[in-house]
């Protein structure tokens, strides 16, 4: 990969001050392991940890995906940026100014558009709070909100804002900002009167006389917006931004981005269903509690938890509609390997009230006294009316069998299968069957997707490179006794090349320069990563390299012997049949 714009002293330095610990902490919860820190990994789903970063090197790998790379690399497979803005953004961070043309070069695209949207959000949301601290049409808002027990610094805090009652207030504020009616448009902030002919009728506001709630993404940017009604406006009671480039409130949770950096002290995260319910707690100093967006928790949702934490503690309404978001959820989250437990509030309180009328120390009581996601899920099913039916009896079978059986654990899994069959008073055996058929049924229906295999080297060409990329051995140490055309493997040949060369250039291999040479595709450059990565296990360095040497030199006079015997089986049949040519 090239620089292109920027000159290779700004990429260099760039890359040697950034501190990639630091940024991929933004994103998922990194813990100390030997010489690096690990992760699950956020770019695929997996159980147990096997993302690695290195503070030394800046670079981080997967081993379960493959994926690996320096700060650059990992902003562009995040966040999805092209490799200029990715550069503009670690500047930024580091606080390097660029050269003013170079800076203000836009690449085309949705990445570009998605940069347009989050400096539009940023205005709309300085805009809607100065409303709300301010406007006096704002004065229902700020009593509302002084009602609900909502104190100054948490509206400060939250950046809380307020839409007035106008039609058009918001667009008419952003076009003497600049903004036009497309990008407003796109960001979902205003809605076309003619829905057939968006841009030919005109637009009107949104939201309109609401409390205003900004969703923002893991980095703090506003990407979003929830709002309550504050009068009786048409339309819901709550009422979130539509899907644009940059928001998809299934795929992202309330305040996570504040709660993240409390997890690793509670050892769990806690996730509720409203706006004030969340608020409310962190003004309490429960500081580790998210909220959905006015959804059921999604699988994007869960992957996203899991970058965070493997503990998490569920307040659903006590209600029937809790019920069977508790279903749903046990459905989901029973394969993820998640310990989810479920917090039970007394009929007709959510967490917001409770903590306002009972105070903080009876709700963190009901935290611990939390009880397993199965257990409650198994509970409220067996609390049916019905369940002493056969049809009642079928009815919660076919509810809570589904996610019994994602289970992982084969002990859990059949502990559930004897409780729920004592429960229902039923054959354990027959829903062990059960189980069986359905399992039988949906690997017909459906196969496993396939895992990425290893990409592995000749293991005595690995042994060699290892060594070389945690300075156990110098590049003029192997140079001494193999050349790059001894290897066998092309992969292991062009490595040692471009190891050979850096060392040449710069005195020393510079891992993250060779990383986005044009030449390292994306395999080359995982096989870097993962070597790097792994640490040194050897006894005796020394007689490891002899040894791997022998082995490569062995291969390569075999490889010749070979290719001798070819040619001279082949030159033994031209002879034969230039001779029977003569003889006829």
């Amino acid at each position: 990969m090239t620089s292109g714009t920027f000159p290779e002293e700004l990429i260099r330095r760039i890359r040697e001050e950034s501190d990639l610990v630091g940024l991929i902490s933004q994103y998922v919860s990194l813990r100390k392991s030997g010489q690096n820190y690990v992760s699950l990994c956020p770019f695929h789903s997996e159980k147990t940890p096997s993302f690695a970063v290195s503070s030394t090197k800046q670079i981080f790998h997967c081993f379960g995906c493959h994926v690996g790379g320096d700060a650059l690399s990992f902003l562009m497979k995040m966040e999805g940026q092209t490799f200029p803005q990715a550069v503009r953004s670690l500047a930024e961070r580091l606080g390097i100014k660029l050269a003013p043309k170079r800076a203000a070069t836009h690449d085309p695209g949705l990445a570009e558009e998605g940069l347009m949207l989050y400096k539009l959000h940023q205005d709309t949301v300085e805009y809607y709070h100065t409303t709300l601290l301010s406007h006096p049409q704002a004065q229902q808002a700020r009593d509302y909100l002084k009602h609900r027990g909502i104190r100054p610094e948490m509206i400060e805090a939250f950046r809380l804002g307020f839409a007035l009652p106008s039609w058009d207030a918001l667009q008419t504020t952003l076009h003497q900002s600049g903004w036009t009616a497309e990008q407003l448009f796109k960001a979902g902030l205003i809605i076309p009167r003619d829905e057939t002919r968006a841009g030919s009728a005109g637009f009107y506001d949104r939201f309109r006389n609401r409390l205003l709630f900004p969703i923002t993404d893991l980095q703090g940017r506003v990407c979003g917006f929830g709002g309550r009604a504050l009068g009786k406006e048409e339309g819901p009671k709550y009422l979130n931004s539509p899907e644009t480039t940059i928001f998809n409130k299934g795929k992202q949770l309330y305040a996570l981005e504040k709660a993240r950096d409390f997890v690793n002290k509670t050892g769990y995260l806690v996730v509720v269903e409203g706006y004030f319910d969340a608020i409310m707690a962190h003004q309490a100093g429960i500081k580790t509690v998210v909220a959905t967006l006015g959804t059921a928790l999604t699988e994007a949702h869960l992957q996203l938890i899991k970058r965070f934490t493997q503990k998490v503690k569920l307040i659903f309404d006590p209600d029937a509609a809790g019920v069977r978001a508790t279903l749903r959820a046990a459905d989901l989250i029973a394969p993820s390997g998640l310990a989810v437990s479920v917090v039970r509030l007394p009929e007709g309180q959510d967490p917001d009230s409770f903590i306002r009328v009972q105070g903080v120390e009876p709700f963190m009581g009901l935290l611990t006294r939390s009880a397993k996601l199965m257990d409650f899920a198994m509970e409220q099913c067996l609390m049916d009316p019905d369940a002493h039916t056969i049809d009642g009896k079928l009815r919660i079978i076919q509810a809570l069998l589904p996610a019994i059986q994602k289970i992982p654990h084969r002990i859990e899994r059949g502990y559930y299968l004897k409780k729920l069959a004592e429960g229902l008073q039923v054959n354990e055996q027959d829903l062990l069957d059960e189980v069986k058929a359905q399992r039988t049924h949906g690997q017909t229906q459906k196969g496993a997707a396939p895992q990425p295999s290893p990409m592995q080297l000749p293991k005595e060409e690995e042994i060699l490179l290892h060594l070389l990329l945690h300075h156990r051995l110098s590049v003029d140490q192997l140079l001494e006794e193999i050349q790059p055309e001894d290897f066998s493997d092309p992969r292991s040949k062009q490595l040692f090349g471009a190891l050979a060369e850096s060392a040449k250039q710069s005195g020393t291999i510079r891992l993250q320069d060779i990383l986005h040479q044009e030449a390292i595709g994306s395999e080359l450059a995982s096989l870097l990563t993962s070597l790097s990565l792994q640490e040194p296990d050897y006894e005796d360095i020394h007689q490891t390299m002899a040894d791997c040497l022998r082995a490569a030199k062995l291969k390569k006079l075999r490889a010749s012997m070979k290719s001798l015997e070819r040619q001279i089986r082949l030159a033994e049949q031209e002879g034969r049949a230039k001779r029977e040519q003569d003889g006829g």
